[in-house]
């Protein structure tokens, strides 16, 4: 059965299973690609089953409960067993080193009194910890598969809530997107057609499960359009970004993709061999992050002498609060605002981006025009119920009024349209003031560690930071942790000079501090208001 005719997730795991229980569906790969585990549709079917009535028996349905995985096999199964169950999956990320705070805000924020895990993970957890959170630990990879004849349909709907997404948090706290089976239903056939997948492809994925891209692009949608996929760690992808491009290489991958730091990695790290071969790569999607004009450039001028063709890059739009995909273009073409010698990708076309509005974000009316930077409004079945016991935010972001239609989600981010395209600006909140100009950080940032990258920064964060009543701008730049650190001290000149002649003013302050200094949110992101509270108290001198 087509996933369009479906109308919840439960239903798509019974009809895959049903379908071709044999078929392979995600093949999780060790660091030197080989397949270490294997999913068929059937065998994910009944260890999922075997999950959820395990889950079912603890009268879990309805009920939020914490994946808490390292990536790979026991996430899947995890989360395809709470959604059997009936319950409320909230996936989150394994912590680095013994840091679990952002977890038990996760937990108190979800309400969630169960987590899923496995022992490998559970015996490091500290005991005082989950009795302080009132927790029980669920080791999944202990439940027998045997369990999956005890399953019984849960009953549900398809405005049943199926998880929780924890936004990224690069501008404020963490919050919790609740996405209902028609959310995730919706926004998979709108990925399908938009990117055209069909049972023939064969998706690589290195993403991770807990992030929204990593969740519905390479975990639900294999799943929804039928195709096989092969599974990367995050970590080995990152630690050798080669192993991308040589899974991509030996099984064939039509589709893959990342954020644009991902090609910026590959441009720079990956060296070109006659082992290398992406002829068969269809669909190269880029999101999560601002799309640089000049990586995507320099990404297919590399790759295209081993097969990659320029017109499988696929510039994408999303965020959490609209389940992930809100629209996408191969047309990715640059384009700069008057007066500015700044460029900007293309990221969906005017006629295919159903929903999407330009928004004067004072009046609450329609920019009407090319050229003229607006907020984008997005209103579909793809649009979360709101955030977890969050109502008056949910009211004041997802409940929005446009030329008399309720329901439009205010997304914070700004772009304009030029000739039937939508082009992503930057996030309203990072939209810096200065002597009368808008500026965007992302800007600054982006063209920053393009001058500066051999310098010995590796990333850079625009600031608008209040001093002593008045506005100050300040640039953090974040040594890569290979040059000289005076090297990189001594390049403070050079970025002063930059910014002042490329942007016209000079900064306030630019500091440099160490490697992996800066704040991120679990998708590489900045957190800017932790960066500034940091930089306020000292922490950056």
């Amino acid at each position: 059965m087509d996933g369009a005719e479906l109308n919840d997730l439960v239903s798509l795991c019974e009809s895959r299973a049903s379908d071709g229980a044999d078929c392979p569906l995600y093949s999780i790969l060790d660091r030197a690609n080989n397949v270490r585990e294997l999913f068929s549709f059937g065998s994910l079917y009944t260890r999922a089953r075997a999950i959820g009535a395990v889950l079912q028996a603890m009268d879990l349905q309805n009920i939020p409960v914490i994946l808490w995985y390292p990536h790979g096999a026991s996430f899947i199964e995890s989360f395809y067993g709470s959604v059997l169950a009936g319950a409320i999956a909230v996936p989150f990320a394994k912590p680095r080193g013994s840091d679990y705070q952002a977890l038990a805000r996760a937990i108190v924020a979800s309400g969630a009194r169960t987590l899923l895990t496995v022992d490998a993970l559970a015996k490091h957890l500290p005991t005082e910890f989950y009795k302080a959170n009132n927790l029980t630990i669920v080791l999944t990879d202990a439940i027998d598969s045997a369990n999956a004849s005890s399953w019984r349909r849960p009953e549900i709907t398809p405005e049943s809530i199926a998880f929780i997404q924890f936004t990224s948090g690069s501008t404020s706290h963490p919050k919790g997107v609740v996405v209902t089976h028609s959310n995730v239903m919706h926004n998979s056939e709108s990925i399908r057609r938009n990117l055209g997948l069909s049972r023939g492809d064969i998706s690589v994925g290195w993403l991770p499960f807990y992030h929204d891209m990593g969740l519905i692009g390479h975990l639900i949608q294999p799943l929804y359009t039928g195709i096989h996929n092969y599974v990367i760690s995050p970590l080995a992808f990152v630690s050798s970004p080669a192993r991308w491009l040589d899974a991509m290489t030996r099984y064939k991958g039509t589709i893959s993709g990342g954020p644009n730091f991902a090609y910026d990695l590959c441009c720079s790290k990956v060296l070109l061999t006659d082992d290398v071969d992406l002829s068969a790569w269809r669909v190269a999607y880029c999101g999560s992050e601002t799309i640089s004009v000049k990586t995507v450039t320099a990404f297919t001028e590399k790759f295209s002498k081993v097969g990659f063709r320029k017109a499988a890059f696929h510039a994408c739009y999303g965020l959490a609060e609209s389940t992930l995909f809100v629209c996408g273009t191969s047309e990715w073409r640059p384009q700069s605002l008057p007066g500015s010698s700044r460029t900007y990708c293309r990221i969906g076309d005017r006629e295919s981006a159903h929903g999407v509005v330009l928004v004067d974000p004072l009046t609450g009316s329609a920019v009407e025009g090319d050229m003229i930077v607006g907020e984008i409004w997005t209103r579909s079945k793809s649009v979360a119920l709101g955030y977890f016991a969050e109502p008056r935010m949910t009211l004041e972001v997802f409940c929005n009024l446009f030329e008399g239609r309720k329901g439009y989600l205010r997304t914070g981010d700004l772009g304009f349209y030029c000739e039937g395209g939508l082009y992503f600006v930057g996030r309203q909140k990072n939209l810096l003031k200065i002597r009368g100009k808008s500026l965007y950080a992302e800007d600054i940032e982006l063209h920053v560690c393009e001058l500066a990258r051999q310098l010995g920064i590796g990333r850079c964060a625009a600031l608008s930071v209040t001093i002593e009543v008045e506005e100050a701008t300040v640039l953090l730049l974040e040594h890569d942790g290979k040059s000289p650190m005076s090297k990189t001290r001594d390049s403070v000149s050079q970025v002063r000079s930059f910014v002042c002649s490329e942007f016209g003013f000079v900064p306030t302050t630019i500091r440099v501090v160490g490697k992996d200094v800066l704040p991120l949110t679990t998708s590489g992101k900045l957190r800017r208001n932790e960066c500034i509270e940091r930089f306020t108290s000292g922490e950056y001198n």
